[in-house]
């Protein structure tokens, strides 16, 4: 249906969002980031294309271009916490964990029922080697989302930086649990 709500309307921004959309869901990356250019390029200010271009890019490893992608909705949409925890992950994969650490704080902040926004924080807090408080962030993504794999994994990891062996092997098994080939990814 994306493909045709595209052919009927192309200048139609928010047919090249749904598109783009339905190719990230496919695993269409590049495919996807196009369309959510199109989208921008018929309305510039557009704050969930821009989110979802930077997840795009993020996803083929440009942080710095998610970062600006991130940036730009933020100037849009100053108080979406969803912008701020996207860009704190983006931050934290280009090494600079303290910025991360403090703008997936202001997600949090923003929105605290918002399992992303923890989840990044925690992230942002592992790879600055705060281990015990990482912890913390991912058990409060999962208990927000208590279905998502990616913060048991995480927790896993941290929990055993920091020697509490028995629970990170629990919520390794949680995480197993939960979906078997989620070592795959």
């Amino acid at each position: 249906y994306s493909t045709e709500a595209v052919r009927l309307a192309p200048g139609f921004a928010e047919a090249h969002l749904l598109h783009g959309m339905v190719l990230g869901g496919q695993g269409l990356i590049p495919q996807a980031a196009e369309h959510f250019r199109e989208a921008l390029r018929l309305d510039p200010g557009y704050v969930d294309a821009l989110l979802r271009l930077g997840w795009t890019l993020a996803e083929q490893h440009k942080y710095a271009e998610a970062v600006e992608a991130y940036e730009q909705a933020l100037r849009l949409q100053g108080d979406n916490a969803a912008a701020h925890a996207r860009l704190g992950g983006a931050l934290s994969l280009l090494g600079k964990h303290q910025e991360a650490i403090e703008i997936c704080q202001k997600a949090v902040t923003l929105d605290p029922v918002d399992p992303d926004g923890h989840y990044n924080l925690g992230v942002a807090l592992s790879n600055a080697g705060r281990h015990d408080e990482a912890v913390r962030a991912f058990e409060q993504a999962v208990r927000l989302r208590p279905e998502w794999v990616q913060p048991y994994l995480a927790m896993a990891e941290d929990l055993g930086a920091v020697n509490r062996h028995g629970e990170a092997v629990s919520a390794f098994e949680k995480a197993m649990s939960l979906d078997p080939r989620s070592l795959d990814d």
